[in-house]
């Protein structure tokens, strides 16, 4: 007769689960990016905006291609998202802004989850201490109002954002994986990790191209850590790199509408390879780079809304980085410091007159990263108690007083672009014409052809940007259109130019295209100037001409 063994209850090293320690539930961070969606909803105009809101709103309608780099996830979900509200009675340009909402709100949600799985796993962390503490910059990111500026119109920076925080989060989930905290056994760096991390850096690669400057970092921490480690075997590069090609498909998109048009889209995309390239690579805002000019209105938003947040917390992320020597807190702070350094870089060097949202995603990283940098110096014996009352004393007056002037700056901007709306709505329809020209030197000029395509009004009316006729397609078409050259005796507008020239210049050139056109057209045109709020109607011939 057999003797019958005792089961030992002593689990052997592999089978030691890979972290003891219970993450935060993300229940918490769901429920607050429910919240931040119902607010950006709520403070978002019923109309479009500034900015390039106007031509996301109609892209998103029509399923067109969007200026360089064509963003070509973001369209085509986008296209679906609008359609979708669109058939709930909601407006087209009321369902662009809610797809910025939604991204708004998923980038909300990644910054408190990340923030609370940051905090120190190397002792137990009650995680109502967790969650609490990563409401923080949860709270001063998702009120500021350069954020909420983005998050309530059609812009493509939420979902950037959105996606920045997305695999900050992901990344502090595998570093914790493959170096786990004292006494916890190590993960291996599975295919299905390296598959989904590929895949997630190319969502971004397909999304913005200042993506490589958070994903390079990141990947390069992972992977060399995983090597070192000898938890990551170099069979699953080759699978995170193949998974990475796969978003990029996408792009395909921006080739089948440079051939297939949709009823409107940007129009200076060419059906022609090299511009589809010059598109796709973004070789046309080459021109900004290597220099820092905001307008003096963004100076006055960066040094409000931007500088008092970002400079500080990065600080406090950098210098942490190198005292706090717990793993893998010190190797997630320094490589979240790596990149908040890149992007911060890049927005020196990036020429726009309005940098501030390309400064977002650095404050987000360091928002993160410096608040549980924070919390930790918090847990120290010789920090404790003044350490806290001193951060209080300092952060909540600050985070208040952000909080009540963002929400208010965003109800008045969404009163004014409310009412921008309804009164070019009335000029629209004011027109004494139904056939001819409709000329605004303006990026804001697809809202008139919004009127157009999307609610049907004037469609026989023309409507011209003056300073996209400088490039060659679209006056290509213009000629075919009606037969003469709206740029003739008119000094070249180069196109790689285009990114220096001055608001001054660009008017004076479209003024010269409104006099082409007027002197060479039979039919009436329009001359709008929004910021002036005046309206010159001219026939054929007349003297007093812009």
């Amino acid at each position: 007769m057999k003797k019958k063994t005792k089961r030992s209850n002593i689990k052997s090293a592999s089978e030691k689960p890979h972290n003891t320690l219970p993450a935060p539930s993300l229940q918490w961070s769901f429920l607050l990016a429910a919240a931040a969606l119902l607010l950006y909803i709520a403070l978002a105009p019923s109309a479009c905006g500034d900015k390039d809101a106007c031509e996301f709103s109609l892209v998103l309608a029509v399923n067109g291609a969007p200026h360089q780099t064509g963003y070509p996830l973001y369209a085509m979900l986008g296209h679906v998202f609008v359609t979708f509200l669109h058939a709930l009675n909601v407006s087209w340009e009321l369902a662009a802004n809610a797809w910025s909402a939604l991204g708004g709100a998923v980038a909300v949600f990644f910054i408190h989850a990340a923030c609370a799985r940051l905090m120190p796993s190397s002792s137990p962390v009650p995680n109502g201490q967790r969650i609490a503490v990563a409401l923080l910059p949860a709270f001063v990111f998702g009120c500021n109002p350069i954020w909420t500026y983005e998050t309530t119109l059609a812009e493509v920076n939420s979902w950037h954002v959105a996606w920045v925080t997305g695999i900050v989060f992901t990344y502090i989930v595998f570093i914790r994986k493959l170096v786990p905290a004292e006494n916890l056994s190590a993960g291996t760096f599975a295919q299905r990790d390296a598959a989904a991390w590929g895949f997630l850096c190319g969502i971004g690669a397909a999304h913005h191209v200042t993506a490589g400057l958070v994903a390079l970092p990141l990947t390069i921490s992972l992977v060399w850590m995983g090597l070192r480690l000898k938890r990551l075997h170099y069979s699953t590069l080759f699978l995170m790199l193949i998974a990475g090609l796969l978003p990029l498909v996408s792009y395909g998109f921006i080739v089948w509408r440079a051939f297939n048009p949709a009823a409107w889209q940007w129009p200076v995309l060419a059906p022609e390879w090299s511009s589809i390239y010059r598109h796709v690579t973004a070789a046309g805002y080459g021109g900004y780079l290597g220099y820092f000019q905001p307008d003096s209105i963004q100076q006055g938003f960066l040094v409000r809304y931007v500088y008092l947040w970002l400079f500080p917390s990065f600080l406090v992320l950098s210098v942490s980085s190198f005292f706090i020597r717990t793993r893998p807190e010190s190797i997630i702070l320094r490589s979240l410091a790596v990149t908040a350094a890149a992007c911060i870089l890049f927005c020196f060097l990036y020429g726009v007159s309005d940098p501030s949202a390309y400064f977002l995603a650095p404050m987000a990283i360091s928002l993160c990263g410096a608040t549980a940098a924070l919390h930790m110096a918090a847990g120290m014996r010789a920090l404790r108690g003044g350490f806290r009352a001193a951060c209080a004393a300092v952060l909540l007056p600050l985070i208040i007083l952000l909080s009540v002037e963002g929400i208010n700056t965003s109800v008045y901007r969404r009163n004014l672009f409310n009412d921008f709306y309804n009164y070019t709505h009335s000029v629209w329809k004011s027109l004494p014409f139904d056939k001819g020209f409709f000329i605004w030197s303006d990026d804001n000029y697809e809202r008139f052809i919004g009127y157009q395509l999307l609610y049907g009004e004037k469609p026989n009316i023309e409507i011209v940007n003056p300073v996209e006729l400088g490039y060659k397609y679209p006056r290509d078409r213009f000629v075919a259109r009606h037969g003469f050259d709206p740029h003739a005796d008119i000094a070249p507008f180069s196109e790689t130019a285009n990114t220096h020239d001055t608001p001054a210049r660009k008017k004076e050139y479209g003024d010269s295209i409104a006099r082409n056109i007027i002197n060479r057209s039979t039919m009436p045109v329009a001359v709008f100037d929004g910021e002036q709020r005046s309206l010159r109607i001219f026939k054929h011939g007349d003297i007093d001409q812009p």
